[in-house]
């Protein structure tokens, strides 16, 4: 009953792997799975405005992008009028550089690489 009554991110009932929700054993790994029809929720873990009373100064927000079980899969920063994102493989494989960024010359100053 418990199970059963699991919600995803949006509020959804969950997406049972196999669809067969009284078998209790799943071949995905997590019982409740999101829906893979529905874009993955996005999260906005900070902001900041800008920095005095005449709004100026840079202002900034950090998103992550929530994959199956938590796991943040993108991150993206805003910033100064432009963007950027890296998943979480290309993150791993450019082994810390610019080379993983979309835009890596716009965020090139806002790293301490």
């Amino acid at each position: 009953e418990t199970c059963l009554s699991r919600k995803d991110y949006y509020g959804n009932a969950c997406v049972w792997l196999p669809d067969d929700t009284n078998d209790f054993t799943w071949a995905s790994g997590s019982p409740c799975q999101m829906d893979p029809t529905l874009p993955p929720p996005v999260q906005l873990v900070y902001s900041r405005a800008p920095s005095n009373s005449e709004n100026e100064g840079t202002s900034y927000a950090v998103y992550a992008t929530v994959g199956e079980r938590g796991i943040i899969t993108n991150i993206t920063f805003e910033y100064d009028g432009a963007s950027s994102t890296i998943n979480a493989v290309d993150c791993i494989d450019s082994d810390g550089s610019t080379d993983g960024w979309t835009n890596p010359d716009a965020i090139l100053p806002y790293l301490n690489v």
